[in-house]
């Protein structure tokens, strides 16, 4: 883990126990600046389960550097933790058809139909 992944160690010095949101923010943070695999070493170091904020996070700063790998990792935590939400799932499927993966919009669309998810 790098130095900007343990910034989290920093908020018991101040009297701060860290909660979900600050971990979601840090992750927002680091994938804003293009650093999705520190993000996702936050995450998966978490002392508690990052839940959909925290995921999200990093869904929409993998879409934002069109890390299509970051994306589908980021969207099936998701849809394990809502799988009645179309968020991750429509993600995903963009993302898939922009970087022209036709198999995986099929599966992506075969999914969401096989959950009664719309786009």
């Amino acid at each position: 883990m790098r130095a900007e992944s343990n910034s989290i160690q920093w908020f018991p010095t101040f009297g701060i126990t860290p909660q979900v949101e600050h971990y979601a923010s840090l992750v927002d943070i680091m994938g804003r600046y293009g650093r999705l695999e520190d993000a996702l070493d936050v995450i998966r170091n978490m002392p508690v389960s990052p839940g959909w904020a925290v995921w999200g996070a990093l869904l929409g700063a993998a879409r934002a550097h069109d890390d299509t790998g970051f994306v589908k990792v980021a969207a099936e935590a998701l849809m394990e933790i809502k799988p009645e939400n179309a968020v991750p799932y429509v993600t995903l499927f963009n993302v898939c058809a922009d970087a022209k993966r036709w198999e995986d919009v099929g599966r992506v669309r075969d999914e969401m139909g096989r959950r009664g998810i719309k786009k």
